[in-house]
């Protein structure tokens, strides 16, 4: 063989394993893009699922605060002193207690925290009156005051109670 064919072959055989190799990479490529993409659709899947419950978290959030039920019970203490406990599992924030017209007076204290289990006394003089006599309790529910007070009215208990 001379040097010119011998030069042939070997270009040959160069453009055989150029071309060899140039197939082989296409195809990787091809089976690694479709990894890649079906990475890509479960990564999007999965975003999908996070959102889902993301959601559904919000909405029991949501139905909670709508069933939320004050913590409030109230109590004869002694003579014209009543108690109002918090019963509930949080500090409620600026409770203010006021009473309605048959209530003759009331001597309630300012704004105050009331840690859960704990109470606020206030004197309420009844005026005998035909009406029920009640008290509106206001509160917020966090310490910043934000928004509207919950309001909550409840009936005096009966002396002896």
């Amino acid at each position: 063989m001379d040097s010119g064919s011998a030069a042939a072959w070997a270009g040959s055989i160069t453009g055989v394993a150029a071309l060899t190799l140039s197939v082989v990479t296409f195809f990787t490529s091809r089976r690694d893009a479709g990894k890649s993409a079906a990475a890509a659709d479960r990564s999007a899947r999965a975003a999908e699922d996070a959102t889902t419950v993301a959601r559904e978290q919000l909405a029991l959030v949501k139905a909670e605060a709508e069933r939320y039920v004050p913590p409030w019970r109230l109590t004869w203490s002694h003579k014209s002193v009543y108690a109002l406990v918090n019963d509930g599992g949080a500090t409620e924030y600026g409770v203010m207690v006021q009473a309605n017209d048959a209530v003759g007076r009331v001597d309630a204290p300012d704004p105050t925290d009331v840690h859960p289990g704990s109470h606020v006394q206030f004197m309420a003089a009844t005026a005998w009156q035909s009406k029920p006599e009640t008290i509106t309790v206001r509160w917020w529910r966090a310490p910043s005051h934000d928004g509207e007070p919950l309001e909550w009215t409840c009936p005096l208990p009966p002396k002896g109670a």
